[in-house]
């Protein structure tokens, strides 16, 4: 099989959008055609493109991958602080002790914090770079008809894909994450996109 030929259509777009959960990359898809999605690690550069982004709920880096070891994520999802005690009076009145702080229950999962929702796209980790072609930037669920008018899927570091036939719409880039937190991202990454001629 012969290799493509790969013709750059966008340079180091920054993923995410502040505060936004989708980042516009390409204003319309051509049904059929070879694409690549690729992100951007530069060590050399000043500053270092490093190609890591900080989710929501996540107390280090991950890459585009995701966090599909669970480390990056919270191990101990916070809990509320037991109530403060009584500041002391001057009174002369019986003093009655404190109350117990009241018991912290232990959360069940380590990451049952981050689990309030599901990912938009389940096969991958949380974290990971995801897109859809079609929709628009307010959707926030996947399609399900048939056939269906937008397609979610994962990219992680690099990604080639064939865009589905009778499929049209614009390309959007963002984390895999539940939608309330898919725009709660620290850093960003860096893509390119190319398609095959």
């Amino acid at each position: 099989m012969t290799q493509p030929i790969w013709r750059k259509l966008v340079s180091e777009l920054r993923v995410p959008e502040a505060q936004q959960q989708w980042a516009l990359a390409l204003e319309a898809m051509t049904s059929g055609k070879l694409m690549k999605i690729e992100v951007v690690v530069d060590a050399a550069r000043n500053p270092p493109v490093i190609g890591t982004w900080t989710p929501s709920g996540f107390v280090s880096p991950c890459t585009a991958d995701g966090d599909f070891k669970g480390t990056a994520q919270s191990p101990n999802p916070p809990v509320a602080p037991p109530p403060a005690a009584p500041p002391p009076t001057a009174t002369l009145a019986p003093t009655v002790p404190p109350a117990a702080p009241a018991a912290v229950v232990p959360v069940a999962s380590p990451t049952a914090a981050l689990a309030a929702g599901t990912p938009l796209v389940p096969s991958a980790p949380r974290g990971a770079l995801i897109a859809r072609i079609g929709g628009s930037t307010a959707d926030q669920i996947a399609d399900t008809a048939l056939p269906p008018v937008r397609v979610l899927f994962s990219i992680g570091r690099k990604c080639v894909f064939t865009v589905p036939d009778k499929l049209t719409g614009s390309l959007f880039l963002g984390v895999n994450d539940d939608p309330s937190r898919m725009a709660d991202v620290s850093g960003m990454l860096m893509v390119d996109i190319y398609e095959a001629i």
